[in-house]
Parts: C-alpha cells; sequence; structure tokens
C-alpha cells in the first residue's frame, strides 16, 4: 500500500495536533515515525529515511478499512524537490499545507530547535542575524527561507490541482479545532466519526537544566557501555532512564516574547511575502503586516 496522503507542513503550523486527531480515525492510517521526509531529496540532513524500501516499509500495516493513509513530512513544503517527488510516486496524493503568520512560526521553531538540542544558538535574534555566516548550515537555520510560505505554497499550486489540495491556517486550527477537523474529513471523503475533543498537542517545551539534557541524549561512552553491558546481563530490551530523566527534566514554557521592534523588523521582512499568501488563499492576512 502507498499512502495517498500527505501533511506537508510547514513546521509548527499545527501538523502535529492534527496529525493526531486524524490518526484517531478509524479509516485513517498514519505512518510511524509521521515525518520520514523522504521525498525531501534536496534536503537529506532532514530526511530520516533515504530508501523506498524502508520509506514503503512504514506502510505494511495498512488494513482494508484504512481509505486514507497518511504521512505528515512538515520539512516537505519547504523542499524544492518534494513535491514534484510526491506527485511521481503518487499522481493522485492528496496533499494539506498549513500556515501560520511566519513570525510567530520561525520564532517558535527556534524555540523547538533549542529544546531538541538542534539549535546552539539559544538567542533568537542572534540566530536570525546569523543567517548569512550559516549559510551552508542545514536549511533548518535559515530562517527567512523557512518563513516564505507564499513562495513555497505558489510552487505547491504550480504542481499540484486545486482540488487535491487543502489549505489550513494554524490560526484557525487554534480557534476552532472542531471545524477546522470536519473540514478536513470533507476533502479526504471521510465519514464523520463525531470527534468533540481536540487537546492541545506539542505545546512548547524548555528544559529545567541544559546540562542534564545533554548528558541525557548524548551521553559519555562509558554511560552508554556500561547501560548495554546492564541491559545485556539483565535481558531487557531498555532500563527506561533516560526517558524518565527527560520528563523530569522539561517543563512547559512560553516563549520569551519578542521586542517590539524585532517583530516589526520580521514583519517588513515577510510583507511582501505574506501579501503572496493572501492572494493566493483569499485570505486577508492584514494582522499580519507591519503596521504603519
Amino acid at each position: 500500500m502507498k499512502p495517498n496522503t500527505f501533511i506537508i507542513g510547514a513546521p509548527k503550523c499545527g501538523t502535529t495536533a492534527l496529525s493526531a486527531y486524524l490518526s484517531d480515525h478509524p479509516n485513517v492510517f498514519l505512518s510511524n515515525p509521521k515525518e520520514p521526509n523522504y521525498f525531501a531529496s534536496d534536503l537529506p540532513e532532514r530526511q530520516l529515511i533515504t530508501s523506498l524500501e524502508d520509506y514503503e516499509a512504514l506502510f505494511y500495516s495498512v488494513d482494508a478499512e484504512h481509505s486514507v493513509i497518511l504521512e505528515a513530512s512538515t520539512w516537505h513544503l519547504v523542499s524544492r524537490d518534494a513535491v514534484h517527488n510526491i506527485l511521481e510516486y503518487q499522481p493522485d496524493a492528496r496533499i494539506i499545507v498549513m500556515l501560520r503568520n511566519p513570525v510567530d512560526l520561525i520564532h517558535s521553531l527556534h524555540w523547538q530547535q533549542v529544546y531538541s538540542l538542534e539549535e546552539p544558538v539559544e538567542s533568537f535574534e542572534r540566530a536570525w542575524r546569523l543567517q548569512d555566516e550559516r549559510a551552508f548550515e542545514s536549511v533548518q537555520f535559515q530562517y527567512g527561507r523557512l518563513g516564505r510560505l507564499g513562495e513555497q505554497l505558489a510552487r505547491v499550486l504550480e504542481q499540484c490541482s486545486q482540488d487535491r489540495l487543502h489549505v489550513v491556517f494554524f490560526d484557525d486550527l487554534s480557534s476552532d479545532p472542531g471545524n477546522v477537523y470536519r473540514q478536513i474529513l470533507d476533502f479526504l471523503d471521510l465519514p464523520t466519526d463525531h470527534r468533540r475533543e481536540f487537546p492541545v498537542v506539542n505545546a512548547a517545551k524548555h528544559w529545567r537544566n541544559l546540562f542534564l539534557a545533554n548528558l541525557v541524549q548524548n551521553p559519555p561512552f562509558g554511560l552508554n557501555r556500561a547501560l548495554r553491558a546492564a541491559k545485556k546481563v539483565l535481558g531487557i530490551e531498555e532500563l527506561g532512564w533516560s526517558g524518565r530523566l527527560q520528563q523530569a527534566n522539561t517543563r512547559t514554557a512560553r516563549r520569551k516574547p519578542l521586542t517590539l521592534e524585532l517583530r516589526s523588523e520580521l514583519a517588513s521582512y515577510f510583507a511582501e511575502d505574506m501579501r503572496l499568501i493572501s492572494r493566493l488563499t483569499g485570505r486577508d492576512v492584514a494582522g499580519w503586516l507591519p503596521s504603519d
């Protein structure tokens, strides 16, 4: 079985929540992991899976009841190759794009990447200023490129017919998730499952202690060797200590707000791209634009 539905991003636009809601529907199968990023051939650093055999193995458990076979790779939207690759692989693909005010998106993404220990620059403003110096590093640090969602959506529309594309705005998912969910069910020709609860998924997190977080995620070789030996002696697969430490060392937290000056600067940077989103979707995004 091949996937027939793709949530392609952008990151930090509610893709995790929407995927979680859909995965509970009896006629939906969601890959595990949900973000293989297989088709982003131009972003090898973001690909979790690189072979077709391994990719299709994610869908071996699909049953006849699963009319929607879904994956949700959030780096496929910014990728210049992914949509072409998806449609070449699955010409009947249905594609869901999720959009958000780009200023909030990149701020949230930076926070998430600091938490996951992928982003070593803890100050968002400094990370924004360092983009030129980091031009040859991973796309995940190119916040200006990541935030140009209008440009990315235009590229999708050049390749995908509008009847097979559905656009979701993060603001709508946050304010009225039930209505967004029902619209998605209609788009995917799914019967209602009468879902009424839409809990917050993937809330912003922060480490209580960064040193401990690094120790847990990147333990020294001697500790790793001791753990492997203990597992072998005890005949168990997992001691579980790292997961418990990570949980204890994590707290939900609100991001440090942007200064008015930086927010205004970022809004001006993305202003023309925001207007492009408005033209492409018919959505009034005046609230995103810089104030006069």
